[in-house]
């Protein structure tokens, strides 16, 4: 038995060198639960969406995928569309700016199956594009994110101004992937991980929730989709942004794969049984206005996981002031900060600054590291976007607290409840009057089930 035992050790070990020596020449197992892979097309309920600054327009997309074997992969799934706007009365009619890239044109999004609501993020333009910003590299902004129309992080304004009078940019040119022509459709791609935490899990979707879903996304009026196509004119109005937009040629793209039976009956059988967990992260958003220097407030929203809490300032008058910019904060303007759930404070003491460029520092850093991607962000483009024109959304001067209770888990952090709730006490640096939209990151779990599903946060 002893001789047996030795001879499998010695084989095992040769087997070992081969593999480590790059000398095995045998083809790998077939490890595969797929049958194959495809994009699936599923269009709105209609073919065109026309928008003016009194005319509210939702898309709605009732999933047309089935089949019990067929799953979902948000990941490598895309909206596509065209684009037409109207021609500005004033300030070169040949075309005009996205704000805030192709993002800026989606207001909010509700997704729903069979009348339970999975996920629902209000001012989405806003709180994505901050999101997009603070957590992908540069590298990004300068391939998939030009593509969608958003400035690189360290472009400064003489790079990013209006063409020429005779049509032509300067070099370099990261601006034209924002200009798009009037009264012509441009086409546009936006990766579904755009539309919220829901479709950046890294499940693929199973066939209970795809079967019965609706995807239901307000369009933004065109004060926030457009900028001014000149050169920051002394005198604005609303006649140098296009009246109205529409979108045409609307899909989204479904990447879907089918797996073989066996492996399909085995995850139906674990649905029936036990119900399929889908965990992702959650957008709660609550809004308020205030002309002082001194703020405290609270968000009571129950969750078991709050994750993190973002603080964005915009003053009033720029959501409606063509010149400034409806999605972008105004210049960093928070003096001190501190939050609370019950006797968790954060920061332990109180963060004080100083005022201007020269005393924002230590809230720059506290924002980065909240975020979780610090280097990411320039501080100049933090501060106040890096001298870039404000029609451009080029300002992420957001206030950032992290929540989370473990590094090693991204679905862990604090509890909060009615007795829990997440307080703030704040000052800024002059008495405005200023939105203050706060989003809060939580943990959802979305429970799935043969018939029903269960969605807890």
């Amino acid at each position: 038995m002893m001789m047996e035992d030795q001879k499998n050790n010695e084989g095992e070990a040769v087997k070992s060198l081969i593999a480590l020596n790059k000398l095995n020449y045998q083809l790998p197992p077939t490890i595969n639960l797929g049958v194959e892979c495809k994009h699936v097309s599923n269009f709105p309920t209609s073919s065109v969406y026309a928008v003016g600054a009194s005319t509210n327009q939702t898309m709605v997309f009732d999933s047309s995928i089935s089949g019990l074997n067929t799953f979902t992969d948000c990941a490598d799934s895309y909206l596509r569309f065209k684009i037409t706007a109207t021609a500005p009365l004033e300030g070169g009619n040949a075309g005009t700016y996205l704000r805030g890239g192709i993002q800026s044109v989606f207001k909010s999004i509700v997704i729903l199956n069979q009348g339970t609501e999975i996920s629902r993020i209000d001012d989405m333009n806003v709180i994505m594009l901050q999101e997009k910003y603070w957590t992908k590299s540069n590298t990004y902004f300068q391939s998939a994110g030009n593509a969608e129309g958003l400035i690189p992080l360290d472009v400064a304004y003489a790079d990013s101004k209006a063409p020429e009078a005779d049509g032509k940019y300067d070099s370099p040119n990261y601006n034209s992937c924002q200009y798009i022509l009037s009264n012509t459709s441009t086409s546009f791609v936006l990766p579904l991980s755009s539309f919220g935490g829901f479709f950046q899990q890294g499940a693929l979707l199973p066939p209970q929730v795809m079967a019965g879903l609706r995807l239901e996304i307000t369009l933004a009026p065109p004060i926030e989709v457009f900028s001014y196509n000149v050169d920051a004119p002394s005198e604005i109005t609303a006649d140098y942004i296009p009246a109205s937009y529409s979108l045409t040629d609307i899909a989204i793209q479904w990447k879907t794969q089918r797996i073989s039976d066996t492996f399909g009956r085995s995850i139906s059988d674990t649905t029936a049984r036990e119900g399929l967990s889908l965990l992702y992260k959650e957008y709660y958003h609550t809004r308020l206005t205030a002309a002082t220097t001194s703020i405290n407030y609270d968000v009571k929203k129950a969750c078991s996981h709050a994750l993190r809490c973002i603080i964005i300032a915009r003053a009033e008058t720029d959501l409606v002031d063509v010149t400034g910019c409806t999605l972008a904060p105004s210049a960093y303007k928070f003096k001190d900060f501190q939050a609370n759930v019950a006797n968790t404070y954060l920061p332990q003491q109180k963060v004080v600054m100083g005022v201007g460029f020269a005393g924002k520092r230590e809230g720059y850093l506290y924002a980065s590291q909240a975020w979780g991607n610090l280097g990411a962000v320039p501080y100049q483009r933090f501060y106040n976007g890096n001298g870039l024109a404000r029609g451009f959304h080029p300002c992420l001067a957001s206030l950032c607290f992290d929540l989370s209770t473990s590094k090693s888990s991204p679905f862990a952090g604090l509890e909060i409840n009615n007795n829990r709730a997440l307080l703030f006490t704040l000052s800024v640096d002059d008495s405005v009057q200023t939105r203050y939209d706060t989003f809060l990151q939580h943990a959802r779990v979305l429970k799935v089930f043969a018939n029903s599903m269960v969605v807890k946060d």
